[in-house]
């Protein structure tokens, strides 16, 4: 499966995440922060979404799966017993 992930910088003191691929589309935001002269902070957000097509496209394909499974089984029982 494939994914990509996209950052944006937006100098001088915070960036932007993005990943799209498989099930979830994630995106990050980050926040440098200055809290003292010499002292700084980092603030990160993180949301995840799922993609509903994608869960949809897979819920499909395991079922297909199942049913292919079953019926593989059963044309395989019938052929062995033809044998006989």
């Amino acid at each position: 499966m494939t994914s990509v992930g996209i950052v944006t910088l937006d100098p001088p003191d915070r960036w932007r995440f993005c990943s799209i691929g498989g099930q979830v589309i994630e995106t990050g935001n980050y926040h440098l922060k200055k809290i003292g002269p010499r002292t700084t902070k980092l603030e990160a957000a993180f949301k995840l979404k799922r993609n509903a097509r994608a869960s949809a496209k897979m819920e499909f394909i395991n079922h297909l799966n199942e049913v292919w499974e079953k019926y593989g089984a059963a044309l395989e029982k019938d052929y062995n017993g033809k044998l006989r």
